[in-house]
């Protein structure tokens, strides 16, 4: 079994109980700028078994929609929610805060934690609410925190489970923090039940931390993360417990797809057809020549943009991912330009490294349904800190509400 499978199958064991010996059903609403996706998964733990059971699309503008949907779920209050964040509707960090004690030679006592954790908040989001709202091309005043989670906790240094009984003189604490705009916030707020949502972070970083544990990395290994998709390629900077957003660039696939299907005067989508047809052959076929210089060119813009984000050591540790649906041997051939490991995500990836097995109950699994899988993966897989995270959940509330009293 794999190290990442053997990771999850304890996550299970020390979550919060809603892990039976039966299906489990969670709710993955991907909200973007356009469309909002809704993806009803059941999940069995005992079988590491994932059934699509329903994926639908709503129009964002009308939140109502969305809302109709959720309320007709059977038995709702069964569900957990999770949210995928589009690039521009979100931006999550995971940083942290060191505080330094007043009293390093007493106990950390509930209390005290509970003010360190507090602290640890508003300092981290003192920090990057303003790089936020330039992502997010709002104001900082209509930058609010959607969601927070404790990865961990250190004392001088040491990460440890739970501080309270011990003594320190410094507090780490990391924290993983969404912020989004207001309009979404209150869109969202409107349209689910947000004392069912589980996790909210933007959708992009549902990946890293699955990806980073199934990559099997030596410890201490900074590398930068990049997620193409169909528009845009996201980089994040990720070291350790640390992951944050670098960069944004406009060479996604469709840029490659686009310049192609013009080049040979063929339809997108008949190109890609084509092109996933031809990758379908062992022989080296004339088209598939021809379409290695196209994605050489492809290649070179990737590991320009790549190259401008990354120094030093960072320049050897560089992981691409895509959900696709093409072919792995075209990420071979864009892989040998980009000198990093290209990761093609499908099926047989998450059951090769995951030891998941995912079925359709009806249509094909597309990569909104493989996004809504691994944010329920990113879910299970988020370090457990009980003590912190209670904390964190009843200060962020009161945060938020705060928040939009301002307003």
């Amino acid at each position: 079994m794999q190290p990442i499978a053997r990771f999850l199958k304890l996550a299970h064991a020390i979550r919060e109980p809603i892990i039976h010996k039966k299906r489990e059903h969670v709710l993955i609403v991907g909200y973007g700028k356009d469309q909002v996706s809704a993806t009803h998964l059941a999940y069995l733990p005992t079988t590491q078994e994932i059934t699509i059971k329903k994926h639908r699309h709503y129009d964002t503008n009308k939140p109502d929609s969305l809302a109709q949907y959720v309320t007709r779920l059977s038995a709702l209050e069964n569900f957990k929610i999770i949210v995928g964040l589009e690039s521009g509707m979100g931006r999550t960090i995971q940083s942290s805060a060191i505080l330094i004690r007043k009293s390093p030679k007493e106990d950390i006592d509930e209390a005290e934690l509970d003010d360190l954790v507090a602290n640890a908040i508003w300092k981290i989001f003192d920090r990057e609410r303003l790089q936020s709202a330039r992502a997010l091309n709002v104001s900082d005043v209509d930058v609010l925190l959607g969601d927070v989670k404790a990865v961990a906790v250190k004392l001088d240094g040491h990460r440890v489970i739970n501080p309270v009984g011990f003594k320190a003189k410094s507090v780490e604490i990391i924290l993983r923090q969404t912020y989004m705009p207001r309009l979404v916030y209150d869109a969202l707020r409107r349209s689910i039940p947000f004392s069912k949502v589980a996790l909210l972070e933007e959708a992009g970083v549902s990946f890293l931390q699955p990806l980073i544990s199934s990559m099997r990395l030596p410890p201490n290994t900074p590398f930068s993360l990049a997620h193409i998709d169909q528009e845009k390629v996201r980089i994040f900077d990720v070291h350790n417990l640390y992951i944050h957003p670098a960069t944004v660039a406009s060479c996604g696939f469709n840029h490659f797809v686009n310049t192609c299907s013009s080049l040979y005067s063929f339809h997108p989508e008949s190109f890609l057809n084509i092109l996933n047809f031809s990758y379908g052959f062992s022989e080296d076929i004339k088209f598939k020549k021809a379409m290695r210089r196209h994605i050489g060119e492809w290649g070179n813009e990737l590991r320009d943009v790549l190259d401008q984000q990354m120094s030093g050591d960072q320049k050897s540790q560089r992981l691409l991912f895509t959900i696709s649906g093409l072919h792995d041997d075209f990420f071979k051939d864009a892989s040998q330009k980009i000198n990093a490991q290209f990761i093609n995500i499908n099926r047989d990836f998450i059951s090769r490294n995951f030891n998941f097995q995912i079925f359709p109950k009806a249509g094909t699994i597309d990569s909104e349904v493989m996004l809504a899988c691994f944010l329920l993966f990113d879910w299970l897989s988020l370090p457990s800190v009980p003590f912190a995270s209670k904390i964190v959940y009843r200060r962020v509330n009161w945060l938020v509400s705060g928040m939009h009293q301002q307003h």
